[in-house]
């Protein structure tokens, strides 16, 4: 199972709290989990990927050196795009870790930055988020000075290659 490093990125700290969810359901699966997980991605000493590669599909398919990847949904969803041989599969709610983002024009910003936030609330900008994988926002957080401040989510998920995928087979954690 390729996963992003601990420390080196956020994407590899949310693997670990996935990791410690799943052993709160069944003891033991976080050591079980994290002896598995290939370090593939985000730290100093991970593989290299070549210079325009997809990192999913270049240790899925060309390297094989995962069957599965632990991502951001939305990375998954871009590297199906490449190789739509590639299944995305959501984690299931008591797995699942949000990944919070903001969303903030500052004050005497240039008047784009305003039109560039205006557009990403809108009901289009909207619809392209949902498109990869985002959530709308939840609450907006006035800020000072008028500024509004945008919570998404970004759910976590699994790349696999289909031909490892049963679609009547549930994955057990």
């Amino acid at each position: 199972m390729a996963t992003s490093t601990p420390v080196s990125d956020p994407l590899g700290d949310y693997t670990q709290q996935i990791f410690t969810q799943a052993n709160s359901k069944n003891p033991g699966s976080f050591d079980t989990l994290n002896s598995k997980a290939l370090r593939l991605t985000g730290g100093r000493n991970s593989p290299i990927v070549p210079s325009g590669q997809d990192s999913l599909v270049y240790f899925l398919d060309n390297t094989k050196q995962a069957d599965v990847f632990l991502t951001y949904y939305t990375g998954a969803i871009a590297s199906q795009k490449i190789d739509p041989s590639l299944q995305v599969v959501g984690l299931p709610d008591y797995l699942s870790v949000a990944a919070p983002f903001g969303l903030t024009v500052i004050k005497n910003a240039d008047p784009n930055a305003q039109k560039l936030a205006d557009y990403i609330l809108s009901p289009k900008g909207q619809q392209i988020l949902d498109k990869y994988g985002f959530t709308s926002p939840t609450k907006s957080v006035p800020e000072p000075n008028y500024v509004c401040g945008l919570l998404l989510t970004a759910t976590l998920g699994l790349a696999l290659k289909k031909k490892l995928a049963d679609p009547k087979q549930k994955i057990q954690v």
